[in-house]
């Protein structure tokens, strides 16, 4: 999860107005903090425009994939042999949806100025400092009483 957290703010091509909800705030705040232009917002929208169909696919393949293994998890006919299995082949459908945020990505770097790339890794930085906050406050042992 977290990796997918990091992609989703390292993925500048995901800034599109045009959705609504939490996204859309996520989005804009990130082109704000990026100084995007209109003409840089127009191309990453084009991008993950096209990126969409494909991008919606795999992580259809990924939800799908963790909830067979869920599934098999909670059945104790469940063999370690099928649980491997099942994690295999979550495992290869979450590599999938990297490699295609990987290309989104790839394809929308040079677009940005070398003063955006800087302000895109430190918001990356900034994002996986509260992704392992949260991660150590959600693992952290409870408070003896």
């Amino acid at each position: 999860m977290k990796a997918l957290i990091l992609a989703g703010l390292a993925v500048p091509a995901m800034i599109a107005p045009f959705h609504g909800g939490f996204h859309a705030h996520l989005h804009d705040l990130i082109a704000r903090k990026l100084e995007l232009t209109a003409a840089q917002k127009e191309t990453a929208h084009a991008l993950i425009e096209a990126h969409k169909p494909a991008l919606h696919a795999k992580l259809a393949a990924v939800i799908q994939a963790r909830a067979d293994l869920m599934q098999a998890l909670t059945d104790p006919q469940t063999t370690d042999v099928q649980i491997r299995a099942l994690e295999a082949q979550a495992s290869a459908a979450h590599l999938d949806m990297e490699l295609e945020l990987s290309q989104v990505v790839k394809a929308f770097a040079p677009i940005l100025t070398p003063d955006q790339q800087v302000k895109a890794r430190q918001l990356v930085t900034e994002a996986r400092a509260h992704v392992d906050a949260f991660s150590a406050s959600f693992l952290a042992e409870p408070a003896a009483h």
